[in-house]
Order: C-alpha cells, then structure tokens, then sequence
C-alpha cells in the first residue's frame, strides 16, 4: 500500500510540475512570426502580404491585409492575430527546418516599398553540429520580396521569433497652379473728317 501510495504520489508531483513548468505563453517556447506594415505619407488604398509556408509550418500559410494607414484588416488564417499594431502568429516547434517567404502582392499604389527582416532564437548545442544557418535571406532591400525564412525545429532552438515589416511610401499628389495675366486692349479713335474752311 504504501509503495502504491508513493507512486501516486510521484505522478501527482510530476502533473503539479509539468502544469507549473510545462510549455510557458505563446512565444515563450516555440515559433512566432510578427508581419508589420508602416505607410509613410498618405495611404491611398490597403495592402495584403502572401506568407507562404512548407513541410511542418505549412499550416501558418496565410493572406493578410492592411487598411490604408497600415493597420492590420483580414486574414485568411485564423491563427494569425492583431496584436501591437501588426499580424502575430504563434506556434510549437516543428521536428525538421522548415521555411517561409513573405510577399507584399498588393502595396495600395505606393510610389516605392521597402522590407526589413529580423530573426532571434535561442538555440540548443544541437545546432552548432548541424552548421545551418537559420533566419532571414536578407536583413532588408527594395521592392515587395519576396523575404524567405529558415526556421529552426525543436532539436535545434528553443524557441525563435521573426519579423518582417513592409514600409510603402506614398508621394504627394504634385499641384500645379497656373497664373493667368489679364489683357488690355486699347481701341484707337475714329478719325475726325473736317471741312475745310475758306475765307476771303
């Protein structure tokens, strides 16, 4: 009785454990991708990025938009949420490196658009034996990507978080102003006839 009385006790102490340190908050211990939008000038019509994702992350493939000011509007994945200004998605570690690209298919008609790429983790000793490079192509350039990823997987990382932020840039409309110079007409009189006079 009593060794069973132990036992019990055991997995009562390792389900209070795991439920104390167990997977931490969405970021804490897995993926999480952040795509951003900044507009500069004024916006004249809303954008969409194309995330397009393989192998264990295929599932965080998703179409986003923007409203004109950059703010985030609709998504085709519900996974991904609005949070601090831009799209959020989070998810566990998968069991290979997996991939995404982000693509700015739409930009509103801005004059010119711009990306940035960030990538952090917190990596495990496996990694410096796999000599991979994980995270962003390109730390930033011109046009709309686009912006592939390397994404770790739960051998490899602790946990990993990427951002990449679109910035379009919007020129004013140019006005012209025309100047107008008014005209004088000058009209000469009519000739006078006279008679001529005779005298004597």
């Amino acid at each position: 009785m009593r060794k069973i009385g132990l036992f019990a006790a055991l997995v009562g102490m390792v389900v209070l454990g795991f439920g104390v340190f167990g997977p931490a908050g969405a970021g804490d211990n897995g993926t999480t991708m952040i795509v951003k939008k900044v507009v500069t000038g004024t916006g004249t019509a809303g954008s969409t990025v194309v995330v397009d994702c393989d192998g264990g992350l295929s599932g965080d493939s998703a179409t986003l938009t923007f409203d004109k000011n950059g703010a985030p509007n609709t998504t085709t994945n519900t996974d991904w949420q609005k949070l601090n200004g831009g799209w959020t998605l989070f998810d566990t570690l998968g069991n290979a490196n997996d991939a995404c690209s982000f693509e700015e298919t739409v930009t509103g008609g801005a004059t010119s658009t711009s990306f940035t790429c960030a990538y952090q983790n917190v990596e495990s000793d496996e990694i410096e034996n796999q000599q991979i490079e994980l995270g962003c192509d390109a730390a930033s350039g011109t046009g709309t990507g686009p912006v592939e990823v390397l994404y770790g997987f739960n051998l490899n990382v602790f946990s990993q978080t990427s951002t990449v932020t679109f910035t379009n840039t919007f020129q004013a409309a140019t006005t012209t102003t025309t100047t107008t110079t008014p005209t004088t007409t000058t009209t000469a009189a009519a000739p006078v006839a006279t008679s001529p006079t005779f005298t004597g």
